[in-house]
């Protein structure tokens, strides 16, 4: 491997990375098929503003204690059932999108809901990383994470758009829903546990 990709060297931290591509650019799809949906439904400005509260609010208030929760749990685990979360909460909008019933209160409803399973999940994610790679690899890996951030930050909406287009916000929805099936598959198939610290040190 190149210096620049040597966190790939890892066998656990490849299928991490390769399955977070997936589920990252079905984040960003739906991202913008939401904001869409919301200025169709409401046409107003204000109530596109209130889901980034709703969303991105309860990372605010539930930061401290779901960092003392992620030190607690295996992180592997703990990941698996924030992505299965996510999954069913984003399962049920895009059936709701896609049979025509959805109403602006409900989209703020899951909002919330993955709000707070993402106050759980990122912390997970990132202190997931340094038992993929060890603290040797360690920068390389958040370099290489950051990458990915910014390749599905463009290119979801870029293929949002597109789908928006040919064939409306419903697959959008579905899309994303589908995205997390990877992660889940890829955490079960992973070797690392990701156990919780115990007296300073990481357990194997």
């Amino acid at each position: 491997m190149p210096g620049g990709l040597r966190a790939f060297t890892h066998r656990d931290y490849r299928v991490f990375w390769f399955t977070q591509l997936f589920s990252l650019t079905g984040t960003w799809v739906q991202s913008l098929a939401q904001s869409w949906l919301v200025l169709t439904l409401t046409d107003s400005p204000a109530a596109l503003g209130l889901i980034g509260v709703c969303q991105f609010g309860p990372t605010l208030v539930l930061g401290l204690p779901a960092g003392v929760l992620v030190d607690r749990l295996p992180k592997r685990r703990l990941l698996m059932v924030t992505q299965a979360a996510a999954a069913a909460i984003i399962g049920v909008l895009a059936f709701l999108v896609a049979t025509g019933r959805v109403q602006l209160w409900q989209i703020y409803v899951a909002a919330i809901a993955l709000g707070v399973v993402s106050a759980v999940d990122m912390p997970a994610r990132q202190a997931f990383v340094v038992d993929l790679v060890g603290e040797e690899d360690l920068m390389n890996a958040i370099a290489l994470n950051s990458a990915l951030f910014n390749t599905t930050r463009v290119a979801g909406p870029a293929l949002a758009g597109l789908l928006l287009a040919a064939f409306g916000p419903e697959i959008c929805f579905v899309l994303n829903a589908v995205s997390y099936l990877p992660v889940i598959v890829g955490l079960g198939a992973m070797r690392t546990p990701g156990t919780p610290r115990r007296g300073g040190e990481e357990g194997s």
